[in-house]
């Protein structure tokens, strides 16, 4: 049986409406399509058997945006999650938390390369300050923690920090 291109609505279990326009086989969401939810998630990307199954974009009602793999409705392996300014890529595990390798640019231009558990930073890591200022070394629940080097942009003077390096 062909794809086509149609439309499908209807009621989640929480009450909220959606409507999903793409390609529909025996009367469900397969292939290509997109799905917008009345309070205002939507998701573009491919389907298989009404259920999200690859490649795919997944904007949340606050706006936050995750592009990347998704199977069964939850995005696997590398993926690049963007909300207002801020832009993550790397891995996730359930529920949309970074898990594993990943690199976190804040909306600041600070930006930290290395692991992650559970949503923070943790294990070893490169954060790179506004500044210049570069910390590398370890990270326990977000804060930097254990051995490490740190790095200071500045003009010296008579050994002397002078100044911050200004670009």
């Amino acid at each position: 049986m062909e794809n086509n291109q149609n439309t499908l609505s209807g009621v989640n279990s929480k009450g909220v409406k959606w409507t999903y326009v793409g390609e529909i086989l025996m009367g469900e969401a397969h292939g290509k399509g997109k799905c917008f939810w009345s309070d205002g998630r939507e998701y573009e990307g491919e389907y298989v058997k009404e259920v999200t199954y690859g490649k795919g974009k997944f904007t949340s009602r606050p706006g936050n945006v995750y592009e990347g793999y998704f199977e069964h409705d939850i995005v696997r392996g590398k993926v690049t999650f963007k909300k207002t300014g801020e832009v993550y890529e790397g891995d996730f595990k359930k529920n949309y938390i970074p898990h594993g390798q990943g690199t976190h640019t804040w909306a600041s231009g600070k930006t930290y390369e290395g692991e992650f558990a559970d949503g923070v930073m943790h294990g070893i890591g490169k954060m790179t300050y506004e500044n210049g200022d570069i910390f590398e070394g370890e990270f326990v629940n977000g804060l930097i923690h254990g051995k490490g080097k740190l790095t200071i942009e500045g003009k010296w003077e008579n050994g002397k920090q002078l100044s911050e390096l200004k670009e």
